[in-house]
């Protein structure tokens, strides 16, 4: 049986599409929860509410506690994972990608969030 009790994050927006160095993904922290759940994929939008995510990448959130309210910003391009406290009390969260080319350059580029609650690696 499957029980889910809803995503602990709200995707926002992508901001600044097709501009590697400012590029990213926002997402709102509803509740409390360890980010290593939660994997973005990219994805391009083939038909309404149809995405194919073919050989394009996906980025899995390194095992971190965040808080509801906090700020999650995955950015596309290369840079170092940080924290930074917020004007309201919450933390921001930046991660980076490492990609050398913006991965959502147009309006048909989605970033599809997943939830991850249990996995298996073979090999």
């Amino acid at each position: 049986m499957m029980v889910s009790t809803g995503l602990a994050l709200q995707p926002i927006k992508i901001l600044n599409r097709g501009i590697l160095a400012t590029e990213n993904v926002g997402f709102k922290v509803l509740r409390d929860v360890n980010l290593g759940l939660y994997m973005v994929l990219a994805t391009v939008e083939v038909a309404p509410n149809r995405v194919y995510a073919g050989s394009r990448p996906c980025y899995w959130f390194e095992a971190r506690n965040v808080k509801a309210g906090d700020m999650v910003l995955l950015f596309t391009g290369k840079g170092q994972n940080t924290q930074s406290p917020s004007q309201d009390g919450h933390t921001n969260h930046f991660y980076f990608w490492g990609a050398g080319v913006a991965m959502f350059p147009g309006p048909t580029s989605k970033a599809v969030l997943v939830e991850i609650n249990t996995w298996q690696t073979i090999g």
